[in-house]
């Protein structure tokens, strides 16, 4: 098991908010505050996280597309 890494990740919301983590992260090694391992890990999170975020988003958007059609085509 590896070790807990005291690193303040940046609230991540939106995919915009993945990006910033992300810089964050690559700061953070650059200061010698976190490992490239460390990093890696950390990076393998905020990816899964963003891609969650995303697929929710677009899984929001396409509702709104298929329940403006369904309004279109009943008409």
């Amino acid at each position: 098991r590896d070790r807990p890494v005291s690193f303040e990740l940046p609230q991540v919301s939106t995919a915009a908010d993945a990006v910033a983590a992300l810089a964050a992260i690559m700061e953070a090694i650059g200061d010698g505050d976190l490992s490239p391992h460390e990093a890696a890990e950390l990076t393998k999170v905020v990816t899964g996280l963003s891609h969650a975020i995303v697929t929710a988003e677009l899984e929001q958007h396409l509702r709104g597309v298929e329940e403006r059609l369904a309004v279109l085509t009943s008409r």
